[in-house]
């Protein structure tokens, strides 16, 4: 295929008219090109496609259900530890493509899936959330997310509230061994990792706190035999921070270093709770940060220091998290949020975050996060061909003055005309080319009303818990730990 006489993004975020001609799914030329099957870009502004470097696809049906709630709370409705419904490969399936539907068509060409509805999670139904990958030709790291410790053991809470027959039924609660977590991810790698161009299997790891020390060092054993990538929640609250010196008497990423489990394969969900030391540590090990600003402000969670990140080198990507957490996965609020917000953190304007900046997190560096930073994030001879064509005859684009702010600034994702993934159309006229989007938007709507409405014994388990919870969330909060962001005082 050749893209004929499009307005092409250029690495160093200038923009050119050029043709592209794309052969096995790269970039084979750029410039002026002569061929029969072309596409004619005449009237489009042609760019990398964004990476969506955190998601969990198992929280689809919540969209837009929770608010006002800080993310230890938000966790007992949206990752109910007893009595959740358990979905058949069919709600599975269509709950992944909803995600997958709104991505592709905002612009946004690979995701990392961050799967997680352990102890229900078996290889077939992961196998349901990657057919909806593939069928609709979205490009995917999927990370089996496991933990191997009872809920009371992961995060402070007032056992005093906590009822005999509630912990009963927790303690009843089957939980995988770490032994048993590594063969799942085995089993799951030896049948789909690699298959075609486009998926990708990682170990997920939850959290350092609701891991044991040898989960943590079998995943990191793991990953480094079969070069897999990891993805852990790390530091997202300050009850986090509060729950590393209280189990570990440091800092969680003190603990991680000194298990030898940081390295340039782990990025670490969030990042937000950090000390000058963590960073110092992070900058030596080449672990990497995916930073999920939305989901921060909605959960209360804090703002994280990527400014100091980015100086030191610690490549940071960007993630809309989970429908539940951020109840949206347009890439391009967080690109625009991530371009601003920081701004109102450094005095400076010299030092500030600008929007080159974020586009090189939501590209470059989410290519990295994925396990592609070698082919994929820019448009230049050898990568992966996954482009998005806006439409620059439209409201974001008028008049068109700088292509690289007005992509990062004036939210244009609801222009994208055409995406292709791996060299292929899969969006074509703002409509997905490989499956019948509208019949799956109203099975969504069906098998999505009926779990929501299926889940309230769930809910109500987690009424049960929430004063536990919420009496141990006011008590961490209260103590002086992590990082003052506004200082930078460490306490």
């Amino acid at each position: 295929m050749i893209i004929k006489n499009g307005l092409v993004l250029q690495p160093d975020g200038t923009a050119r008219r050029q043709d592209i001609r794309i052969e096995d799914g790269r970039i084979a030329d750029l410039g002026t090109i002569e061929g029969d099957e072309t596409l004619d870009a005449t009237d489009r502004l042609v760019a990398p496609g964004l990476i969506n470097t955190h998601c969990h696809s198992n929280e689809n049906y919540f969209k837009g259900l929770f608010d006002n709630l800080p993310l230890e709370l938000w966790l007992l409705f949206s990752y109910p530890i007893l009595a959740a419904p358990q979905q058949t490969p069919r709600e599975i399936y269509v709950r992944t493509m909803l995600g997958c539907i709104e991505m592709l068509k905002t612009g946004c060409t690979a995701v990392v899936d961050f799967l997680y509805e352990m102890p229900d999670t078996t290889p077939d139904s992961v196998a349901a959330a990657l057919q909806a990958y593939q069928d609709c030709g979205m490009r995917v790291l999927l990370t089996i997310g496991y933990a191997d410790k009872v809920y009371y053991e992961t995060t402070p809470l007032s056992m005093d509230l906590l009822t005999p027959q509630l912990k009963r039924r927790i303690d009843d609660t089957p939980l995988n061994s770490p032994d048993e977590n590594i063969a799942l991810v085995d089993e799951v790698r030896r049948r789909w990792h690699g298959v075609g161009e486009r998926i990708a299997i990682g170990l997920g790891p939850s959290g350092p706190q609701r891991c044991s020390d040898r989960q943590l060092e079998l995943s990191a054993d793991y990953a480094a035999e079969h070069d897999l990538q990891i993805h852990i929640h790390t530091l997202e609250t300050k009850m986090q921070a509060y729950t590393g010196h209280l189990y570990y008497g440091k800092t969680i990423i003190e603990h991680l270093h000194d298990l030898d489990f940081l390295s340039p394969r782990v990025s670490l969900n969030h990042a937000v709770w950090l000390t000058e030391r963590d960073i110092d540590l992070l900058a030596q090990s080449g672990a990497g940060t995916t930073h999920n600003l939305l989901s921060n402000f909605k959960l209360g969670s804090g703002i994280s220091p990527v400014p100091e990140m980015l100086a030191r080198g610690i490549p940071v990507s960007l993630g809309t998290d989970g429908k539940s957490s951020n109840d949206s996965q347009d890439m391009y609020e967080v690109l625009k949020a991530v371009a601003l917000l920081h701004k109102t953190q450094q005095p400076e304007f010299e030092r500030w975050l600008g929007a080159p900046d974020a586009w090189r997190m939501a590209t470059e560096f989410g290519a990295r996060s994925l396990g592609m930073s070698e082919n994929l994030g820019h448009i230049a001879v050898g990568e992966r061909a996954d482009l998005v064509l806006f439409d620059l005859n439209s409201v974001p684009f008028t008049p068109l003055n700088n292509p690289l702010h007005q992509l990062v600034y004036c939210l244009p994702s609801h222009v994208v005309h055409t995406v292709l993934v791996e060299g292929e159309v899969v969006v074509r006229g703002g409509k997905l080319t490989r499956v019948n989007e509208d019949a799956l938007l109203a099975e969504g709507r069906e098998l999505g009303r009926a779990y929501v409405d299926g889940s309230e014994p769930a809910f109500s388990a987690a009424r049960d818990l929430f004063p536990s919870v919420a009496a141990g969330y006011r008590h961490a909060v209260a103590q002086q730990v992590g990082v003052h962001r506004y200082s930078g005082r460490e306490t």
